[in-house]
């Protein structure tokens, strides 16, 4: 089922980056390839990250050290694992939102191709 959903997921964002890659071309607005950053590459740079924190907590859990910044600060007392996680999740989707806007500003209004000069 994992692999399933992965085989999909992997589909979607190569789809995805093939769709804007052909605006791109189209309209040679630079913002379509800005929107790759947050749409396709952010998207599976969170699956591995997201693996790392599954095994980092999972040794946490397990009462292992991990050794591992922010980990640590859990391991020390000095936070705890809900609000490691939770600063992990905004600072990641600041970032994603970040790259976002970035593209959206970046988009040209209207989607035809401007006349050559």
């Amino acid at each position: 089922m994992t692999a399933c959903i992965g085989g999909i997921n992997i589909a979607l964002y190569l789809y995805l980056a093939f769709a804007l890659s052909k605006k791109y071309r189209y309209s040679k607005d630079a913002g379509f390839l800005w929107l790759i950053v947050p749409i396709v590459v952010f998207p599976c740079l969170a699956v591995l990250i997201t693996y790392g924190k599954q095994m980092a907590v999972d040794r946490l859990v397990a009462g292992q050290p991990v050794g591992v910044f922010p980990f640590v600060l859990v391991e020390t007392g000095r936070l705890t694992l809900g609000r490691l996680l939770t600063r992990l999740n905004f600072i990641e989707h600041t970032v994603w939102a970040a790259f976002g806007v970035t593209a959206v500003l970046l988009l040209r209004s209207g989607s035809a191709p401007r006349p050559k000069s």
